[in-house]
């Protein structure tokens, strides 16, 4: 109990602080709040933390790395969402979200700058925030990409969004038509596009990334869902579609079906989108481009040929 009051005293906290400190009977308790308290950036470091802990400095560094890592599985999603999240960290909860959201707000600038190389056939953003800090970005013109028209002729879409995520987290330099040509059909089995999603996913574990498909949502949900994921500074791969609801084709994201990449959301919450199609990122509303995502069927198909929605609705969050 004295280090506790070392704590009070050193830090001048507030009568509110103390009350709620001294409340703090159980020892587990006392640790998850001392670890909060280190984590808010309050008790110093080096010896000068060890001093200020005293006996309990063990014990709390030891909570606060292990919320540090608890926080790192949260991202890639190794507690699950929701009920299932609280449940599995219990009464760590809380001191874990803290460390979550203390950590997720990764935003861009809404005016970023980018460039293009290899003749147009690629664009590239440099230094652009990510959950792994700043990395380049590879982006792909699916029209512009030389003489297979089998494999492209406009429908690539669903090629190059995955490769952008592949390029840009494994540092490869390379075109969409090599790609296609050494890994296309010997890992995902599709001899031609438009691909499915189930083939995209299968690139993906070919190079050991991690994601996730999810397949039924409503708009609403969608978009609290892929804010979230954006502003850990990790992308989600889309599927969109033209949306004829209104009375009249909405042709903005597409003028049947597409996949394109959102890789990062601004302060004010846009969306910044890697649209193949589109030839270059560009900035979008990002609650409308979710209600642009169709479902995936109840029945998916696994072919690796886009087939509908069956095998290529939802959206596919990419974890780093």
């Amino acid at each position: 109990m004295k280090d506790l009051i070392r704590i009070i005293l050193d830090n001048q906290l507030t009568t509110e602080d103390i009350a709620t400190m001294a409340k703090l009977q159980d020892h587990d308790e006392l640790i998850r709040q001392m670890a909060w308290y280190v984590l808010e950036g309050n008790a110093r470091s080096g010896e000068a933390r060890a001093a200020l802990l005293g006996d309990y400095a063990a014990e709390v560094q030891d909570k606060v790395n292990w919320t540090i890592e608890a926080a790192k599985a949260v991202w890639t999603g190794q507690y699950g969402n929701g009920d299932a999240r609280k449940e599995a960290l219990g009464d760590d909860y809380d001191l874990v979200m803290f460390r979550v959201n203390q950590t997720a707000a990764v935003t861009v600038p809404a005016d970023y700058k980018y460039s293009t190389d290899n003749g147009g056939k690629r664009y590239v953003l440099r230094d652009f925030p990510t959950a792994r800090g700043k990395m380049t970005w590879y982006g792909f013109d699916q029209h512009n990409q030389g003489s297979n028209p089998y494999v492209f002729d406009g429908s690539g879409c669903g090629f190059c969004s995955f490769l952008a995520v592949i390029t840009t987290l494994r540092g490869y330099n390379v075109l969409p038509l090599k790609y296609a040509t050494d890994y296309l059909k010997s890992v995902a089995g599709a001899s031609k596009c438009p691909i499915s999603l189930m083939a995209g996913m299968k690139l993906l574990d070919h190079e050991k990334i991690s994601y996730s498909w999810v397949r039924r949502f409503a708009t609403a949900s969608a978009y609290n869902d892929i804010l979230t994921h954006l502003r850990k500074g990790m992308p989600v791969i889309v599927s969109l579609y033209k949306d004829n609801r209104a009375g009249k084709e909405d042709k903005r994201y597409t003028r049947y079906a597409h996949y394109a990449v959102l890789i990062g959301v601004t302060e004010s919450g846009k969306g910044y989108l890697l649209d193949s199609g589109f030839k270059r990122p560009r900035l979008v509303d990002l609650y409308d481009l979710c209600d642009h995502i169709p479902t995936a069927g109840d029945d998916p198909d696994w072919s690796p040929i886009w087939n509908g929605w069956k095998n290529a609705g939802g959206f596919v969050k990419i974890f780093m």
